[in-house]
């Protein structure tokens, strides 16, 4: 069993209960400026959301043998200046829920040598006697204080499943604290300005950071919240990024802003087929689907892409007349109408032309 397939055996551990929109939110955010970093740093990854942990972080996208952990914890009660030992330790009264450190240490029972790190990521700073660690800051557990340790690896072996005989103290080296830069208050904001500088970095700019940054965090919460994964590919294509899908879809959005941006460019070859009023359509349509095109757990808009294109490709033109044109837009929109059948009503004709369109002047 390989460590995709034995994600997807394993049960997952209970939901925690539900959080506020706001922390759901701030952990969206950070696991898109997680994403943002890997991609700097890494050839390849599988990003995945709300599977065993938070976020995970698989370090192959198709054979993978690592994972790294991240558990995001918030807090923004005014009196709260630190995390300390007993936060991580406590358990709500008459609950069976565990604690923090023991939902950590449930990652090693589970995934033992494939578990590259572990770590508890906050807002907050975290306070180990005369130790804190502050913003933008990750220490392993080996570098506090001792007595903490002491103090952690009580509640650690009590849930560890290891043969506590020949314990090596693995768990010293494989936990992190994480005091993200990130803050609650701003955190839009600074994403918005990460993705600008990422997209300024790729030569991308075509795209809106903004635009980009809504429709990333909108899809990151989609994935986050699908509950039924059924098999490897559920996994990989409903839960996670790639490195490979990631740049995919930056391009391809790319491709569409270019297009909508320079939308008047084709205004003198769409006003000798179609009205005015016919060509604002269109562009709004087209605007729906550069935005749509970005959701790849919608496989129908997938599947409508891609009989645009074969059905492009089956019928070769040359240069035609603009009458010829538009009748060859509208047979391509009615094949395809045709192939989707009922379906077909998900999507209006003219969303379907703007596909045509875009397909047809992209080549």
């Amino acid at each position: 069993m390989n460590l995709l397939e034995k994600l997807v055996e394993i049960p997952q551990r209970e939901s925690s209960g539900s959080l506020t929109s706001n922390r759901y939110d701030y952990q969206y955010n950070w696991s898109l400026l997680k994403l943002l970093e890997i991609t700097k740093s890494l050839k390849d990854f599988l990003m995945v959301f709300e599977f065993c942990e938070d976020t995970i972080v698989l370090d192959s996208a198709t054979k993978p043998q690592n994972i790294d952990f991240y558990q995001v914890k918030t807090n923004k009660q005014q009196n709260k200046l630190n995390w300390v030992i007993s936060d991580f330790t406590k358990k709500k009264k008459d609950s069976n829920k565990e604690s923090i450190v023991e939902k950590l240490i449930d990652n090693y029972n589970k995934y033992d040598n494939n578990v590259h790190s572990i770590n508890l990521v906050s807002n907050l700073p975290f306070k180990f006697k005369d130790k804190v660690i502050k913003s933008d800051t990750i220490v392993q557990l080996k570098e506090i204080d001792e007595e903490c340790i002491n103090q952690l690896k009580v509640h650690i072996c009590e849930k560890c499943n290891k043969d506590k005989a020949n314990c090596k103290n693995k768990c010293l080296d494989i936990i992190y604290f994480n005091c993200t830069s990130l803050q609650l208050e701003n955190y839009e904001s600074t994403l918005i300005g990460k993705l600008a500088q990422f997209l300024l970095d790729e030569n991308a700019q075509n795209i809106n950071p903004t635009a980009f940054y809504k429709t990333l965090i909108s899809e990151i919460k989609q994935k986050s919240k699908v509950e039924s994964v059924r098999n490897v590919n559920d996994l990989i294509k409903l839960k996670s990024f790639s490195r490979t899908e990631f740049f995919n879809k930056l391009r391809q959005y790319e491709e569409n802003c270019k297009l909508y941006n320079n939308w008047n460019s084709l205004d003198p070859h769409l006003s000798k087929l179609y009205t005015i009023s016919k060509v604002q359509k269109i562009k709004k349509e087209f605007a729906k689907f550069k935005e749509d095109s970005l959701d790849s757990t919608n496989t129908y808009l997938e599947n409508i892409v891609d009989l645009v294109r074969k059905t492009l490709a089956n019928n070769p033109i040359v240069e035609i007349s603009d009458k010829e044109l538009k009748e060859f837009f509208d047979r391509v929109v009615d094949t395809v109408v045709s192939l989707l059948g009922i379906k077909s009503a998900i999507y209006s004709s003219d969303y379907i032309l703007s596909i045509v369109i875009r397909e047809y002047f992209s080549e």
